[in-house]
């Protein structure tokens, strides 16, 4: 995209979105990690896939004390009340769920 088509760069835009949309959601970025298979070596390139896992990670090392329900709103189970403390391995599932080849 030109700067006469729109303001801005179009990479810089797409690259904002990735950080602060993409990466900041739980299920975004585990989403976004499994569907990097068929351009896995241009996106490892990028940082992309390294980024996604990065993200996950951070999340699973939250303390569960600090954990808020939006991580884990869409798993089965989830009655919706926000004072509810987490399980200690509420990530456990989501990622055992994860079919990616990292070789």
């Amino acid at each position: 995209m030109t700067e006469s088509v729109e303001k801005g760069n179009f990479a810089l835009k797409l690259e904002i979105f990735f950080s602060t949309c993409i990466l900041e959601g739980w299920k975004d970025s585990i989403v976004a990690l499994q569907t990097t298979g068929r351009l896995s070596e241009w996106l490892e390139n990028l940082g992309i896939i390294r980024r996604c896992i990065d993200s996950i990670v951070d999340k699973i090392l939250t303390p569960p004390s600090k954990v808020t329900w939006p991580y884990t709103y869409t798993r089965p189970g989830y009655s919706g009340k926000r004072h509810q403390s987490v399980p200690k391995d509420w990530w456990t599932e989501d990622i055992s769920e994860v079919d990616i080849d990292l070789s």
